[in-house]
Formats: structure tokens, sequence, C-alpha cells
């Protein structure tokens, strides 16, 4: 014998369980740097630390300007960003951390196409031994999904 069911309508909440990963990269804009001279950071000095030491001249022209070397995580609001690695092909991983973010649009969302007027994105990496300060310009991880979280 079969029994007669109401019909009704339920829905599910999603809640995420795991991190996605931004939508977004940013490569090094730093310019070379030394002992007591100031960046180009368009924002300012905005690191949790100083650069160095500098027992020799080095610059921000090499991995780490290569957008697609380093990692972040985060969401798209800018909240829970964190920078988890550059590859570096003479360091291999650098860890490091994030300093800060510049809404520069104040649109509450981490975006860009990568030039003067993109949001900007501070963090550094460090070997151990030698710390380096690093900025960006945020771009658009795919162009044709500029908005894809």
């Amino acid at each position: 014998m079969r029994e007669y069911v109401r019909p009704m309508m339920t829905g599910e909440t999603f809640a995420p369980n795991e991190y996605v990963a931004v939508c977004w990269t940013v490569g090094c804009r730093n310019n070379t740097t030394y002992w007591n001279h100031n960046s180009n950071a368009p924002f300012g000095n905005h690191w949790s630390g100083g650069e160095g030491p500098y027992d020799e001249v080095f610059s921000h022209t090499g991995d780490c300007s290569v957008s697609s070397n380093n990692y972040f995580q985060g969401n798209a609001d800018g909240s829970g960003l964190s920078f988890v690695m550059e590859t570096s092909s003479d360091q291999g991983k650098l860890t490091g951390g994030f300093d800060y973010w510049v809404d520069v649009n104040r649109n509450g969302i981490v975006d860009g196409n990568g030039n003067d007027g993109s949001d900007v994105i501070y963090w550094y990496t460090d070997n151990g031994s030698r710390r380096w300060n690093h900025w960006g310009y945020v771009q658009s991880a795919e162009d044709s999904h500029p908005n894809r979280s």
C-alpha cells in the first residue's frame, strides 16, 4: 500500500569546509632596495619587519616578480589572507607571510588588472637568514573569469 506524501520544497545552505584558492595573482614590483633606503611601494611601508641583512645588493626582478610563483590563500573580501609560499629557482620554496592589503577601489573585493589603480598586496619571504619585503598590484588570475571564487 502506498502512502500519500505532501509535496514540499526544501533547501540546503552551502557551508564551505575547505579553503578555496584565490582568483588573483600578484608579482613583486618592489625596486632594488638597499639598507636604509625606501621602497617604491605606492602606499608606503606596510611590512611587519625590515628587509635584509644586506651583505650584498639584491633586487626583486627575479622569481618573485613572476606572479605564478607566489601562492596566497584567502577570501575574496580580503579576510583570511595569507601568503603560502614562493617557488624560487635558486632557493626552492620560500615561506614568509602576508602583511597588508590596500583596497584601492574600495569595493571590498581583492581585485585588479595588474596595473596602477589595482589593489596592492604587501608580503614577505624568508629563507631563515634573509628577509625580502614584496609588494605588487593584484591582477585577475584568469581574464575570462575575473570574479570567479
